[in-house]
């Protein structure tokens, strides 16, 4: 449902962001009425008038056409008619105002859109305003092995961070909670001696302060707006408490309990929820495999999966499903990626290479939890292969130089239909629901989530219509002409090639973490310094050319509607984004430039200084020259980046559709007792269904 399409949504902006821009105008308005001015018009929004009244009072109040900002006309104060339009009364036969009477109407905007400021955040001292769950410490909890669209290690795990860093400072800069990491990261301006990107976080590790330089990579927020960020893959620790235990389950019969809090898995302390799902596959992930780094087999356990796959010591890997693998620590990455299934190996016994398939066990592990009632025990646990990701597959492309992956899910044939079709139709279609290609790739529009594949044609061999049994069988080529449904031209893939990816299954033990928002009690002056350093930090980054943020990532009136909209379900996060808003506009209105309340108070001071006015064709000249400007840069940001940037998520609204759907498997419940003891199915591969 889009903004425009809800009047609730119209009702938001209007209510709270036209209502900031009318505290502002009506700041302007009292003091010119307190200090004896003459007023023409109190208008909200700029250009041609929409409708509106003249009052009693002669002013005629209006409502214009375009929302992005608004005036109240003050003929004394000086001419604006390149944004307020022509005054009906003549400056020279109205009295001049004293310097002071121009320094208290101009700051008004600014004064009131402070203490609308503080009002607000008196409310949310009260109310408190929800905040992302554990956001208020600077603990790392996780940290990631790669970033979304970027090939090799993410910026943290290259530079060495692990989980339980407590980051104290960012590029000198001391931090006090998560949410400032992220965005002092992102705003960062520090690059090596090379140019590239970096910042410098203190931290703490071991009762040791280190500082520790990470290489932040640029990651694509939105894949049509060209939006991108610093980012160095860090997420937040939080509190492993447990919400839910789910019937049936390990977790269960082992006895863990609501109210539990998860402590450690082996005898390590965890500190997320992600670290603690990836330490549990690789604690309960079985091979019964010993190797050295270049992955020579040095021991194979008795009644082992690596002794039962026919794994000998001497043996050699090469390949795992056909990729090559070049260490240890590579095998063990894709190991645990690959979940609970069966695995092809490459094996090179004497120089001569054989295919054994491998299938991990899952054995018991030791979970430390602290009770509801504060005691602390050891619970002995043993997970169940639970599904994750069903099968897709994989389409591999050459593009300028570089590998391209584009994925497919299989999806019943009428997946475009408005209703959705039952869970046990056959799956018998292929629709895009992810690629890598960029924001400005020739194959952007074609890879868009939600593109059913029609057609492949290999230069000869033509696929009318894949399915995944033939799509499976596909060899690789030198080129492909690939259809898709909207009957426009073919992508041609250039090294084009295919691969099935099987369907997952993770370790898992039935505990649901609790992951609540949390309700925060500022006081009102702490909430308002907030707001300023956010709003400084913004301003001085988009003045610092060694950061990567541009006026293309400004905001216009569609983009802070659209969040107006989207924050809707709780009024809390509302008044905390429209003090924000409050606190932009008086700090902006508040710079030394024309047209705005600081370009009025830099003439009047200029004017003072030289006991003098200043020449009106130069004013005139300066406030023209800055309103073509203003309104070119907010045409920009409204018409293109704002309009992107709603194309931008609506394409991740239909791949999270999409995911959710026909990827990601929906839970389950666990089996019965009775049930439990029968080993698990292998799972199936496209190929099979």
């Amino acid at each position: 449902m889009e903004i425009f399409d809800n009047l609730f949504g119209i009702a938001l902006i209007i209510l709270f962001f036209g209502g900031s821009i009318f505290v502002h105008e009506l700041g302007h308005f009292l003091a010119a009425r307190w200090r004896g001015l003459k007023i023409e018009r109190f208008s909200i929004g700029i250009g041609p008038r929409i409708f509106g009244w003249t009052g009693k009072d002669g002013v005629d109040y209006r409502l214009s056409l375009f929302p992005i900002g608004g005036y109240v006309a003050l003929p004394q104060l000086g001419d604006m008619e390149a944004v307020e339009g022509k005054n009906e009364s003549d400056p020279d036969e109205l009295p001049p105002i004293s310097y002071p009477d121009k320094i208290y109407v101009a700051v008004a905007g600014v004064v009131f859109n402070i203490i609308f400021a503080f009002l607000l955040a008196c409310v949310l001292w009260v109310s408190g305003r929800p905040v992302p769950p554990n956001a208020n410490t600077t603990t790392i909890g996780y940290v990631l092995k790669e970033l979304p669209n970027q090939s090799g290690p993410s910026p943290a795990t290259a530079a060495g961070l692990l989980p339980g860093d407590k980051v104290l400072a960012v590029d000198g800069s001391a931090v006090d909670d998560f949410r400032q990491i992220t965005n002092k990261v992102a705003l960062g301006g520090g690059r090596d001696d090379k140019g590239n990107p970096q910042v410098v976080l203190t931290i703490s590790r071991g009762g040791k302060k280190l500082d520790v330089p990470v290489s932040p990579a640029l990651v694509d927020l939105n894949p049509s707006s060209g939006d991108r960020i610093r980012m160095v893959g860090i997420s937040p620790s939080n509190t492993l408490a447990i919400e839910r235990v789910e019937p049936n389950s390990p977790a269960e019969r082992a006895g863990f309990k609501t109210g539990d809090t998860i402590l450690s898995l082996e005898g390590a302390f965890v500190f997320s929820g992600s670290q603690f799902r990836e330490k549990l596959a690789a604690a309960s992930l079985h091979t019964g495999l010993t190797t050295d780094d270049k992955l020579t087999v040095e021991k194979v356990e008795p009644a082992s999966p690596a002794e039962r796959a026919g794994l000998k010591p001497g043996d050699v890997i090469a390949a795992f499903d056909g990729a090559p693998v070049a260490n240890r620590a590579q095998f063990y990455e894709k190991l645990l990626a690959s979940g609970v299934r069966e695995i092809r190996l490459t094996v090179r016994e004497g120089g001569i290479a054989r295919s054994d398939t491998l299938a991990p066990r899952l054995r018991e592990v030791r979970v430390g939890v602290r009770g509801a009632d504060g005691k602390e025990r050891e619970i002995a646990v043993a997970p169940e292969a639970r599904a994750e990701l069903a099968s897709y597959f994989e389409i591999s492309f050459q593009e300028k130089g570089a590998l391209r992956t584009v994925k497919l899910a299989c999806v019943p044939d009428n997946a475009l239909a408005k209703q959705e079709p039952p869970a046990s139709a056959p799956r018998n279609s292929l629709m895009v629901f992810d690629s890598d290609v960029a924001s400005d790739s020739d194959f952007a529009g074609v890879l868009r989530p939600g593109k059913i594949l029609s057609r492949i044609d290999q230069h000869g061999t033509l696929l009318d219509t894949p399915t995944p049994e033939t799509l499976a069988r596909l060899k690789p080529s030198d080129t492909a002409d690939v259809f898709f449904s909207d009957g426009g031209k073919p992508a041609t893939f250039e090294k084009f090639s295919v691969a099935a990816v099987p369907a997952k299954k993770s370790p898992y033990i039935g505990v649901v973490f609790r992951n609540e928002a949390e309700i925060v009690h500022q006081n009102p002056l702490e909430q308002m310094r907030a707001a300023f350093a956010l709003t400084y930090d913004s301003i001085a980054a988009l003045a610092n050319p060694k950061t990567d943020v541009g006026v293309g990532q400004l905001m216009g009136v569609v983009s802070i509607g659209r969040i107006y909209y989207n924050m809707s379900d709780d009024l809390r996060r509302i008044l905390w984004f429209t003090l924000v808003i409050n606190i932009n506009l008086a700090i902006l209105n508040i710079l030394p430039l024309p047209v705005l309340d600081g370009g009025h108070i830099l003439f009047a001071t200029i004017q003072r200084i030289r006991r003098r006015p200043l020449p009106i064709s130069i004013v005139a000249g300066l406030q023209y020259v800055f309103i073509v400007l203003f309104v070119a840069l907010m045409g920009y940001i409204v018409l293109y980046k704002d309009l992107m940037r709603w194309r931008g998520d609506n394409i991740l609204e239909d791949q999270s559709r999409i995911v959710r759907r026909y990827v990601r498997v929906p839970e389950k419940p666990f089996a019965a007792k009775a049930e439990t003891a029968k080993p698990a199915a292998t799972p199936e591969t496209p190929a099979a269904k």
